[in-house]
């Protein structure tokens, strides 16, 4: 889709003939249709057509002739039956979890454990999605007013977050952890430092290393109260940070 995108805009900019950005138009809205019928799931096919329908619509104002993908109602109907339902984490999955992440095997990584753990205790209690880990600085902590700073976040916002007594020991226990392994000090250097890296986490690992944690055995068996359809714990992060 972005290939598409941007090939109309060159055509736009480049000043070529009103014919040719029809042409490019043409184009764009089927191989929108072709990327769609190329999806895995119904829930992709959706969010491709979605937009390319986006893309469709605004390549309208330069030819009203510009026909959107048709949305099917099946395909609808389909994404939204195998769409994961909010998964309700109970006081004792929380709790077994965290332990969890405290107990994964990390010889290579001996701080990953407790950044995992402080992960789990910011989404859990400051509502934090996985990009704002990844974004926190270690000057975003402030200690003395019990708060942390979030930038950059969603819509381009920064927020500031007030912090319980817990958290905070928690965060100070980090950052005493981390300092211990040699991780930056500056200021500006990332709050939740990879050891192997040298820098702090993408966003790709965080939430390879998240999910791993909630998704392993270990966790299914040790977190799962009892053997039931629809027991398994959820992988989405989302859900954790909404519980």
């Amino acid at each position: 889709m972005w290939l598409v995108a941007v090939v109309t805009i060159w055509i736009l900019l480049a000043g070529l003939p009103v014919s040719d950005v029809k042409l490019g138009c043409f184009i764009a809205s089927g191989l929108a249709c072709e990327y769609a019928d190329l999806a895995s799931t119904p829930e992709a096919r959706l969010e491709r057509l979605q937009s390319g329908r986006t893309l469709a619509q605004g390549l309208q104002r330069l030819d009203p002739a510009i026909t959107p993908p048709i949305l099917d109602k099946m395909v609808i109907r389909e994404a939204l039956r195998q769409r994961r339902r909010p998964y309700i984490y109970t006081e004792a999955q929380v709790r077994c979890l965290l332990a969890v992440a405290l107990d994964m095997p990390s010889p290579r990584a001996p701080l990953r454990p407790l950044t995992l753990y402080t992960m789990l205790i910011l989404g859990y209690c400051a509502g934090l999605r996985v990009g704002e880990f990844t974004r926190l600085a270690l000057a975003d902590f402030r200690p003395d007013d019990g708060t942390i700073e979030i930038r950059n976040t969603k819509f381009f916002k920064s927020r500031r977050l007030p912090l319980t007594a817990s958290v905070v020991a928690d965060l100070e226990r980090y950052v005493a952890a981390r300092q211990q392994a040699g991780a930056s000090q500056e200021p500006a250097a990332a709050l939740f430092w990879n050891e192997q890296g040298g820098r702090g986490y993408t966003v790709v690992t965080t939430q390879h290393l998240l999910t791993e944690g909630h998704t392993s055995r270990g966790a299914q068996t040790r977190c799962r109260a009892r053997r039931s359809k629809g027991a398994r714990l959820a992988s989405r992060l989302r859900c954790w940070s909404h519980a």
